[in-house]
């Protein structure tokens, strides 16, 4: 899905919750995260407020051990992000994940986001 991820953010209707997966390059992430945590202040979305945001920044080392361990995870986050009605961003490095991964995340995920025009 092209479109910024603060256009997604704004559509979470706090009903449920929305597991995201946004999938950057390294020169808009710094910008896109300030958005993201202003965003959260002036909702009064804190982790301790009634509404709760988290931003997962995901780096490995070993890719060959994540490998069966990412969509485990990943359903696992997504089942814990709606019975809780978190938003939930997992950010990845477009440059770093191996295209097996996209699927999956895609899967795993309510929305995918990138940050390409």
């Amino acid at each position: 899905m092209n479109g910024s991820l603060m256009s997604v953010v704004k559509e979470w209707n706090k009903e449920r919750g929305w597991h995201i997966c946004y999938i950057f390059n390294t020169k808009k992430y710094i910008e896109t995260v300030v958005s993201f945590i202003i965003s959260g202040i002036k909702n009064e979305e804190l982790v301790l407020g009634k509404f709760v945001r988290t931003w997962a920044h995901v780096e490995w080392d070993d890719e060959k051990e994540v490998n069966d361990k990412i969509e485990e995870f990943e359903k696992l986050a997504e089942s814990l992000v709606d019975k809780k009605k978190i938003l939930s961003v997992c950010a990845y490095d477009s440059s770093k994940i191996p295209d097996r991964w996209v699927r999956i995340l895609i899967e795993c995920h309510n929305v995918t986001v990138t940050d390409e025009e």
